[in-house]
This record gives structure tokens, sequence and C-alpha cells, in this order.
């Protein structure tokens, strides 16, 4: 602009040869004040818009939060009901106090944001300020309600306070009580399922069931305990469900005990009628060696096979003595023959008896050999 001079010659045609025409100085000019109301408004409406975004974001996360919020009021209004159980609230407490901690973060991040949009002049501050006024203050009530357990519900915040803990102990109790139940009735069932089919198994059933007697032994005092805080809950909250628990789990450990005793003497007597079984079968050795023995010609015809005749036909005598002790605690048992062990045991006395006459007239033989021979007992 400042190579245009007034005073230059104007060619004959131009615009501003035209009388009454605004100098082209005036022109640029014009232009340049017109560039600048464009960019000013520009900017005014670029500011304008960032703005209105922002807002627009701002009220999104707004509303995530009061979702939050919304959900908090809603176990509040369950908690209410008096038809829930103490589990139920127990389980919505936890639920609402996780919800605290996911609004408490929200309500955070929106401090900052708002903050921000408030110190940047935004045409809306006031409205920000409200929001965030109306956030915090739900916030604030329902903080107090993670606290007290909703306190408008119950005659204090102390109370509330005392049934959250009541209510606790009794989740404790039947979780505790329940467990030892259940613990209970899988021994039982399982000990239920053993079988004495295969004396080979015996020795580990033996450990099998010391091991449970033992752990039986050590749970004593547990379920004591679980009984005596059963009661005490019962006392002070008279909830059926308690009573009925302590019920089942005395019953459970009753039927354990009584099921593993019964095993124990079914196991002793098998263990038995096997250890009598196996005297069975070496007698009938001892009992076939002594009659071929006896029917020898050669055998008992001196003093010293006479006397090896005599100790074992002792021996056998001992032998049977012990079986009949054996024979008297196990009288129905049968052994792995099917048939029972009282009846082959008197089957080997009956022919151990008969060996009785054939034995004496070794003894006379050996006698007219030898006077030396030992009387027989």
């Amino acid at each position: 602009s400042s190579g245009i001079n007034a005073e230059w010659p104007l060619r004959p045609g131009s615009r501003d040869h035209v009388s009454g025409s605004p100098p082209l100085g005036d022109k640029l000019s014009s232009l340049t004040d017109k560039w600048e109301n464009i960019e000013q408004n520009w900017d005014g409406r670029a500011k304008l818009l960032n703005q209105c975004r922002a807002l627009q974001m701002f009220k999104r996360d707004v509303r995530l939060a009061e979702n939050t919020l919304n959900k908090q009021d809603e176990i509040i209004s369950q908690m209410k009901s008096p038809e829930h159980s103490p589990e139920v609230r127990i389980k919505k407490l936890n639920t609402f106090e996780k919800l605290t901690v996911l609004a408490e973060t929200k309500l955070d991040t929106l401090k900052v944001t708002a903050k921000t949009l408030i110190e940047d002049d935004h045409y809306a501050s006031e409205e920000i300020r409200e929001i965030m006024n109306s956030l915090q203050s739900r916030f604030a009530k329902l903080n107090c309600f993670s606290r007290y357990g909703h306190a408008e519900n119950l005659a204090s915040a102390e109370e509330a306070e005392d049934a959250i803990k009541e209510a606790k102990r009794l989740q404790k109790f039947l979780d505790d009580s329940g467990e030892l139940t259940q613990w209970l009735k899988e021994n039982a069932d399982s000990l239920g399922e053993e079988s004495l089919r295969d004396p080979g198994t015996y020795p580990a059933l033996m450990k099998r069931h010391d091991a449970l007697r033992s752990e039986l032994t050590n749970n004593e005092p547990h379920l004591e305990k679980i009984k005596a805080e059963g009661a005490d809950i019962n006392d002070i909250t008279e909830n059926p469900m308690v009573m009925s628990n302590i019920e089942e789990l005395q019953k459970a450990w009753d039927d354990l005990n009584d099921l593993l005793e019964e095993k124990e003497k079914e196991l002793e007597k098998a263990e038995k009628a096997r250890k009598a079984e196996e005297k069975l079968q070496d007698l009938k050795v001892l009992v076939a060696d002594l009659d071929a023995a006896l029917a020898s010609p050669d055998s008992g015809a001196d003093p010293s096979s006479a006397k090896q005749i005599a100790k074992k036909y002792d021996m056998i005598a001992e032998e049977l003595d012990g079986l009949d002790l054996i024979c008297e605690e196990i009288p129905e048992v049968e052994a792995d023959s099917g048939e029972s062990v009282n009846a082959q045991k008197d089957d080997i006395k009956s022919r151990f008896a008969a060996l009785q006459v054939p034995l004496e007239k070794k003894k006379e033989k050996s006698t007219d050999c030898d006077s030396a021979l030992i009387p027989l007992l």
C-alpha cells in the first residue's frame, strides 16, 4: 500500500478514474478489516465448538458416573427389603463397596476435567459447577452408607455396623459348618465303598482307618467350636437355619464315627479270619505229616524217632488250643474256601484225635525196644 500515491497519474478508463469511486488504498484497508473480523469470528466459533465438544465429553463421563451411583442406589433399595437373607445382604454390600471405589475414581477424573474447563472460562462454567456439586453430594451420601450399612434402615450407624458384623459372623458359621459337614459325608461315602474281599488290602485299610480316626480326633475341638458358635448366634438371631446346620453337622459326625467303628470291627474280624486260615493251612500240613509218620512202619521204632513224633504231637496240640481261642472270636467267618473256619478246625481236631491210637501203638513198640522212651504228655 505504501507504493500507492494519490499524486500518480491514472490511466483513462481505470476504475479509480471514475468519479466518486473509493481509492484503492481504502479498499485494501476495508478488506483487511473484514479479514481480521472473519478471523476473529472464526476463532470465536472454533473456541465455542471446542467448548461444546468438551462439554459433551464431560457430560458423557458424568452419565457414566451417574450410572455407577444409580447402581449403588438400587443396592440400597434392595437392602431395605427384609426379605433378603444375611448372606444376600453381605454379597450386596461387597458389590456396593466395589462400586464405591469405581465411582470415586470416576469422580476424581471429573473433578480434574471440570476444574480445567472452568479455569479456561468455559461458557457453561456455572452448569459444570452445579453438576459437580450434585455428584459430590450423592457420592458423599453413598459413602456414608458404605461405612454404616445404610443407617436409615436401622436405628443408628452403630446398629448397622453390628448387623453387618453379625451377618458376616453368620456367614462364617455357615461356611465352616458346611465345609466340615461335606468332609464328613465324603469320608463316610468313601468308607462305605470299602471291600474286604481281598486280604491283601487289609494292611492299607488299617492304615486308612487309623489316619481317619486321627483326623476325627483332631477335628473334634473344631466341631465343638462350630457348635458353640452356632448356639451363640442362634441365641441372638433365632435363625432356624443355624440349628438345622448344627443338627446336620452332628448327625454327619455321629454317622461317620459309627461307620468307622463298624468298619474297624469288620476289618479286625476279617484279619483274624485271615490269620486263622493261615494257621489252618499250617495245621493241615502238620497233621498230614504226623499221619504219614505214624503210618510208616519205620518211624517210632526207636526211642529217638518216637520222641520226635511225640514232640510233633504236642506242638500240634498247642497250635489247636491257640486256634480255639481265635475261633471263639470269629464264629461266623468263612475262610477263602467258603467253608467256615470253625468247621475246618473241627475237622482237623477230629483227624488229630484219630491219631491218638496209632501214636499209642508206636509208643508200645518203642517201649519194647527201649524202656527209655519218654512218657507221652
